[in-house]
């Protein structure tokens, strides 16, 4: 049964005349990380309601879960003299709403709409109660608040969280129209918004293609061809998975902690026995492939995986075995969570029925001959019921006009050319060559880049010998634990007569330079939504120092705190700033407690 709270809305909006939506009752929930996963949505499909404090009052702004406010440009828009978030204190005592449970309506709030929420046809929201959302129209929401529609934001995967995801090489043929809208757009897109990691999967390719010299060719032919589309490699870590070591050696430990029923259950192994090839002949290298992508995964410890809904399987099982890793050796192994992309593109290959597939010959090559091209284009097959081109056609059968739709045609063409098609007033092989056009002309400039890359290949593999290094390096520093882990240490860290010593002594602990330092400024990190920026007085001197507190505390909570500051550290670069030493906090149950004395103490005093 719904709760009284979650009644009374629900009356509300019926009297508004909103019938249009839906409460989801779920465990309780207040992060919206936790939330987005734990439902299966997307970013873009979670609204978050946050309250400011302004110079007129507080006012509440609804916005998508994978953007955020831009405040500069809001202020700029409501002609505001200041603005900044309201304290979370605050929010409970004026508004009735617990951290993370912010409801979408408040009769005492004026509301502001950022217009990108009107893009999507549902979204998800909190409702005031950590244990229900409601799922409606973002058109209603503005029937129920009317609230001022404004553009007041931008778009980012929260926290900046590292993005890993690859290509296997798998055909000569290079990369076709599916592979472009299906991967590799959107990964060109992710480039802005997160710590991006992509790399092209050679050992994978291992499994289907046996000369060595194509595996070579493939794999720099990809290479050159995601550069070409426009993967920045000054920016993004792009590499390949042959030169990363510890990515087979993981496998392997790997193997230890996955069974074998568990690697029964995977698509690809199903999809050979469905085609009745004998068991005894799948090789162990397709048996095991999910362990080798787990591998990939875990390795560069990313946050997120993007993948389509058809490929969620295989990232759960890399969560899998690294819980059972992390079950049998102690925590090392970081879980990442699936970013579904749930509106991802599947083309259809030229047969338009099965997905577009280089095996199965019906994909259309992006850096193709021209004349090969063209040959791939006339043979789209059309809707069978036309025999002539003056006949009566179903646009819908015609897999070039969904084609000529990803190649972003002009609307209004498009729909005469399919009003045309309909009445037997336009034929196959005209909208055929529109589309050769189209296509050629759409994708002239990332052809063109590819020809100068072919022409320089020493700056190839200068950019893929600079993705190896820098994988290398987070690599190799998460594998010398995992080894530990697991009792695989280098013979020369190994000294069988040798105690393990304790972490730290007294004589070290004796070392520590522990002071009472007073919080005068604190401010969020733009590329870091849990990181603050402090300045703390520490007496004779002010010191900057980064924290991991937002997830608590608002910057305004801090101003004035006490806290103990370990001093004589060396300064650490995080997120580009220089932390000048280490604030003492506590875990509390989940929050982080500051240790803050009973009463005022002057600022610098040493602590004994």
């Amino acid at each position: 049964m719904k709760p009284k709270n979650i009644q009374e809305q629900e009356k509300l909006l019926r009297e508004l005349g909103i019938n249009d939506f839906e409460f989801i009752k779920h465990a309780p929930m207040t992060d919206v990380d936790e939330y987005i996963f734990e439902m299966g949505l997307t970013y873009d499909q979670g609204l978050s309601t946050l309250i400011f404090k302004t110079d007129k009052g507080y006012i509440g702004v609804y916005r998508r879960d994978d953007t955020k406010v831009d405040i500069n440009k809001l202020k700029k828009i409501l002609n505001l003299k200041q603005i900044q978030p309201a304290d979370t204190e605050v929010i409970k005592k004026k508004f009735g709403f617990d951290k993370g449970t912010v409801s979408i309506f408040h009769e005492d709030l004026e509301y502001v709409m950022d217009k990108a929420l009107l893009e999507k046809e549902y979204v998800y929201s909190g409702f005031g109660d950590p244990e229900w959302d409601i799922k409606m129209r973002p058109e209603d929401l503005k029937k129920l608040t009317n609230p001022k529609v404004v553009d007041c934001s931008y778009q980012y995967i929260r926290g900046q969280k590292r993005v890993l995801s690859g290509i296997t090489p798998s055909s000569p043929k290079g990369l076709h129209l599916g592979n472009y809208f299906g991967a590799v757009k959107p990964q060109v897109e992710f480039q802005d918004r997160g710590e991006c990691f992509y790399f092209v999967a050679n050992i994978h390719a291992l499994n289907t293609v046996f000369n060595p010299k194509e595996v070579e060719k493939n794999t720099m032919n990809v290479f050159m061809e995601w550069i070409a589309f426009g993967i920045d490699p000054e920016k993004t870590t792009f590499y390949v998975q042959s030169d990363i070591p510890a990515i087979p050696y993981l496998q392997t430990i790997l193997n230890n902690v996955t069974s074998i029923a568990e690697l029964k259950r995977m698509h690809a192994y199903k999809d050979k026995l469905q085609k009745e090839v004998a068991q005894d002949n799948i090789s162990m290298g397709l048996f095991s492939y999910p362990v080798l992508m787990a591998a990939d995964i875990l390795i560069l410890e990313p946050d997120l995986i993007p993948v389509g809904e058809d490929q969620t399987q295989h990232v759960e099982i890399c969560r899998d075995m690294a819980r059972n890793f992390n079950k049998r050796y102690g925590k090392t192994l970081k879980l990442p969570k699936l970013y579904v992309r749930k509106n991802v593109a599947r083309v259809k290959g030229i047969d338009g029925e099965r997905k577009m597939s280089k095996s199965l010959g019906n994909d259309i090559s992006i850096f193709g001959e021209e004349e090969k091209i063209r040959q791939q284009i006339m043979k789209i097959t059309t809707d069978p019921a036309r025999v002539h081109p003056t006949d009566p056609g179903d646009p819908k059968k015609n897999v070039a006009f969904s084609y000529l739709e990803l190649l972003e045609y002009n609307n209004d063409e498009l729909k005469e050319m399919k009003d045309k098609y309909k009445t037997g007033n336009i034929g196959d092989v005209e909208i055929k060559e529109k589309l050769y056009e189209t296509f050629m002309d759409y994708f002239k400039d990332v052809r063109k880049k590819k020809k100068e890359l072919l022409n320089n290949i020493d700056y190839v593999k200068d950019m893929r010998i600079k993705g190896a290094e820098k994988a290398n390096k987070i690599a190799d520093k998460l594998f010398a634990k995992i080894r530990k882990a697991v009792g695989l240490s280098k013979a020369a860290n190994i000294d069988i007569n040798k105690e393990e010593k304790a972490v730290i002594g007294y004589e070290d602990f004796a070392k520590l330079d522990i002071r009472v330092g007073t919080i005068k400024k604190a401010e969020e990190v733009e590329s870091a939504d849990k990181l603050l920026k402090l300045i703390v007085d520490l007496g004779k001197e002010e010191r900057q120092l980064m924290a991991g507190l937002a997830e608590f505390y608002s910057p305004e909570e801090l101003v004035g705190k006490q806290i103990p500051v370990l001093f004589n550290l060396e300064p650490k670069v995080i997120r580009g700033l220089e932390s000048q030493g280490m604030i003492l906090a506590a875990d509390d149950s989940g929050k982080v407690v500051l240790l803050n004395p009973d009463k005022e103490i002057e600022s610098g005093t040493k602590v004994r």
